[in-house]
């Protein structure tokens, strides 16, 4: 099932914390030789009945293929990258926060423990 997956995913990051989030995922996924990869932009795992999608690199920052884009100066993203959207639930690599924080892209008080929903 997801979860199971998921969990995987996890404990290889913990166990590897200096291998790539991404790389990781897609291992889980789509098998360490692609072997459950479906065309360009899914994969279908043997454990899951429904195929997992992958979301346009063109419009979703990721660590693995915008790299020019995390290095930009602070707040340069968002001028750089107007039309982008960032998505990441990376809680296990205190480098990768505080990248996001030095763009704005926090919606976490670390220490209330709590989501901060800014003003639009």
């Amino acid at each position: 099932d997801v979860m199971s997956l998921l969990d995987g995913v996890i404990s290889t990051l913990r166990a590897e914390p200096l291998r790539s989030a991404d790389q990781v995922m897609y291992e889980t996924l789509c098998g360490p030789d692609g072997h459950f990869r479906q065309g360009n932009d899914r994969c279908k795992p043997s454990t899951l009945s429904a195929a997992v999608q992958f979301l346009d690199n063109a419009k979703y920052l990721s660590g693995a293929t915008a790299q020019s884009a995390w290095d930009a100066p602070p707040g340069g993203i968002a001028h750089r990258f107007p039309e982008i959207f960032v998505i990441h639930a990376d809680s296990l690599r205190t480098t990768r926060a505080n990248t996001l924080q030095k763009h704005g892209f926090v919606f976490h008080d670390l220490q209330a423990d709590l989501c901060i929903y800014p003003d639009a």
